[in-house]
């Protein structure tokens, strides 16, 4: 009878490590220390670094929960927005110190940063204000990278994110008007060029987000 009596037990512990490895906790540290090493780059504020959940296949599951744990004891659930991404408000008190935990494994669902600017509002501006962010990315690499930044991603343009498909930018430039559509996504890349600055810029319709596109 003695190995029935421990079975439950023995069966308990076999199954206990593999429920904790569906969770991990994702340190705040690193993270906040990189933000606040960039920070001087953005000193308006232009840029937001965001987290954001990317499936390593598929989609995301349906039931990904996250939940900040504070040093002191203290947690609460981290809410995704409609871009799967969530602000780490690395300013908060004690935010630095914490660690996010996460439901599923990091072979399942990891994390990356994001970087949506401000959206200069209207359809009518200088290329300079469209593109405003992107100097303000590249001196935030060149402080993140150091000696290593000819390996670092490189900005290549503008991402524009327009309400719906089929919308257009249209960069009156030096040489002559040039037209970028947007994808199916509503997605327009504008290349980085620092000649346009005094270019005008025409929108087919304002614009619902924006940030530099990388590589």
């Amino acid at each position: 009878m003695t190995p029935v009596r421990f079975l439950p037990l023995a069966c308990s512990l076999a199954v206990a490590p593999a429920i904790a490895a569906e969770s991990r906790d994702m340190a705040m540290a690193p993270i906040c220390a990189g933000i606040a090493k960039s920070r001087p780059a953005d000193p308006e504020g232009i840029i937001q670094v965001m987290l954001v959940a990317k499936p390593r296949a598929g989609t995301l599951p349906a039931d990904l929960k996250l939940e900040l744990r504070e040093p002191s004891g203290r947690t609460e659930p981290v809410a995704l927005d409609t871009n799967h991404s969530f602000d780490p408000r690395c300013d908060v008190p004690g935010r630095p110190e914490s660690v996010v935990r996460i439901n599923y494994p990091k072979a399942r669902v990891n994390f990356g940063m994001v970087f949506p600017a401000r959206v200069p509002p209207g359809t009518q501006m200088s290329y300079a204000k469209l593109a405003e962010s992107v100097p303000v990315m590249q001196e935030a690499i060149r402080l993140q990278a150091g000696v290593f930044r000819f390996f670092a991603p490189k900005v290549r343009g503008i991402r524009l994110i327009f309400p719906a498909a089929g919308q257009t930018a249209t960069v009156d430039t030096p040489g002559g008007p040039k037209t970028f559509a947007a994808d199916h996504q509503g997605i327009a890349i504008v290349p980085w060029n620092p000649d346009w600055a005094t270019a005008q810029v025409t929108l087919s319709s304002p614009l619902k987000g924006i940030a530099p596109d990388m590589k």
